[in-house]
């Protein structure tokens, strides 16, 4: 008995350090994970939160059309004040692609903000190597809307937040999503639940572009990817007499439809030349607020009586787009070139273009690649 009464002393005394051994052990193991701490958080247990509704799954087909949209403002230039002129030009820009029934399947939406400064005396424009021709969603958080924004986003991801909202809409039905003013210069800031944690910025512009691309739509039908390319450069041209310097920004952009095996459905290429001009005083001299990129000036833009083949811009750029249909961007980026003349040094060079494309087309090919690239992530 004695002898037994010792054997469940040990027995016990074992299970013990067991216990002990596991539970050191599973400490060192479960370490608590780091978690962000609650705002105005109290001692007192939380309620369960409630279920998140379902997100709701849009349906719609397959791509039938494609689109580009752009609108263009020189308004945000700066007269000279404590620090000389600024020229800058806000390019907003929207490839969209549509199923039958008019519904958006994919959109993507940039906007090249691009800005130079005019010298003291404003008889100099300074394009040179200090701008920064990278668009809003290139620079991505060196945008540096992050502080600003009053739900600790970025410019490229509230971009995205209302992109993806606008899946399944209509172009109708995306100029007609509700919204409220901020402040003057935020006079179109969605008021619709769906975005308030992830879009606060102006979408007046957006609308627009969306709008547009419906309305310049092409057919895509076999489309399976949609890419957008934007690509700006600029020049400066120095002043004379009484007139003081300009600036000139020119900004590609593309819409490009592709399928599966990446070769080319659907292609619409537009350009937007916006100009800048400073008087000697140091005023801008006109702010516009819708400056017309060459397509819509159509014959406005006034190529047609220095073409050698007698036709204007816009048509020589439907041409170049038709010829593209059914090649791979790297097919159209290898086309043989020729200079002309010093203004134009990448025409193209193939028998089959000789009487419909006689501009250069180096801006073209690149923004190309650009779209075909952004079609690909």
């Amino acid at each position: 008995m004695k002898n037994l009464s010792k054997m469940l002393t040990l027995v016990l005394a074992l299970v013990l350090m067991l216990t002990v051994f596991t539970a050191c052990g599973n400490k060192d193991q479960a370490k608590p994970e780091e978690t962000t701490p609650v705002e105005n958080a109290t001692e007192e247990k939380p309620e369960e939160p409630a279920e998140e509704a379902p997100t709701e799954v849009v349906e719609v087909g397959p791509i039938a059309k494609i689109g580009l949209g752009n609108i263009t403002s020189t308004t945000s230039s700066k007269d000279a004040g404590d620090k000389a002129a600024k020229g800058q030009a806000d390019v907003t820009v929207a490839a969209v692609a549509f199923d039958a029934d008019g519904k958006i399947v994919d959109v993507k939406i940039d906007v090249a903000q691009t800005s130079a400064a005019f010298s003291e005396d404003n008889m100099k424009a300074l394009v040179d190597d200090s701008v920064d021709y990278r668009t809003k969603m290139e620079k991505g958080p060196d945008y540096g809307m992050l502080k600003a924004s009053p739900i600790g986003k970025e410019f490229n991801e509230q971009i995205v937040g209302l992109q993806d909202y606008l899946i399944g809409k209509t172009a109708d039905e995306v100029v007609g999503i509700a919204t409220k003013q901020k402040d003057e210069h935020h006079t179109a800031v969605p008021d619709v639940a769906e975005l308030e944690t992830s879009c606060t910025i102006d979408i007046g512009a957006f609308q627009h572009v969306v709008k547009e691309a419906w309305d310049n739509a092409v057919d895509a039908n076999g489309a399976t990817k949609l890419g957008l390319g934007v690509y700006t450069d600029g020049k400066g041209t120095d002043g004379k007499d009484d007139k003081g310097a300009k600036i000139q920004f020119n900004t590609y952009m593309c819409a490009l439809g592709l399928d599966d095996q990446g070769k080319i459905v659907a292609n619409y290429i537009d350009t937007v030349q916006p100009k800048i001009e400073v008087a000697l005083d140091g005023t801008i001299v006109e702010k516009i607020e819708d400056v017309q990129s060459k397509k819509e000036l159509e014959d406005g833009y006034g190529m047609r009586k220095a073409s050698e083949i007698g036709k204007e811009w816009f048509e020589q750029m439907n041409d170049f787009q038709e010829f593209t249909i059914g090649k791979t961007v790297e097919e159209v980026q290898g086309i043989p070139v020729k200079e002309r003349d010093a203004a134009h040094k990448s025409v193209p060079d193939l028998p089959e273009l000789e009487t419909t494309v006689t501009i250069s087309v180096e801006g073209y090919q690149k923004v190309m690649g650009l779209a075909g690239a952004n079609a690909n992530k």
